[in-house]
């Protein structure tokens, strides 16, 4: 999606059907540079008095997903997600000084699980969907450095 301010916001999805005969593949990817705008904290701003925040948001995910049987199955994923800061102004376009949210990566596993007895996906009428999930976040990356070398010198490369 393109809009005419230059802002950009890309979705990938992919998905590897019978990677084994119960196990599939799923990856997807995001990025986006939409205009962000801020209110404030709690219910103490007026919905006049806004901040636009012009940043980059990336978001990564890489999914295995195993079908036990007809009704169950198990996701395990890793999840990197990115935010990045460009500058940020006031609703009358002067730039402040300093950035209203630091930049910050994160890194994180995770494990779904998913009973679904639904008589059909798109519109059931009998049935239920029960989703039951963990993500674990155990490294916050700083941003100054290389992804990768922050990976390394933690060793999970």
């Amino acid at each position: 999606m393109y809009s005419v301010n230059n802002q950009w916001n890309v979705q990938a999805n992919y998905k590897r059907y019978g990677l084994t005969p119960n196990i599939d593949l799923i990856a997807s990817g995001s990025y986006s540079n939409f205009t962000q705008y801020y209110f404030g904290e709690l219910d103490t701003t007026k919905a006049e008095n806004y901040n636009k925040i012009y940043a980059d948001n990336y978001f990564i995910k890489v999914n295995i997903e195993n079908k036990l049987n007809q009704h169950f199955k198990i996701n395990v994923f890793t999840e990197f997600k990115a935010r990045k800061e460009n500058y940020s102004e006031n609703k009358s376009g002067i730039k402040l000084l300093e950035n209203l949210f630091p930049n910050e990566q994160a890194l994180s596993i995770g494990i779904e699980s998913q009973i679904d007895t639904r008589n059909n996906f798109n519109s059931a009428k009998k049935g239920y969907l029960f989703k039951l999930g963990f993500e674990y976040v155990p490294i916050n990356l700083p941003y100054k450095n290389n992804f990768l070398a922050a990976l390394w010198r933690r060793k999970i490369l």
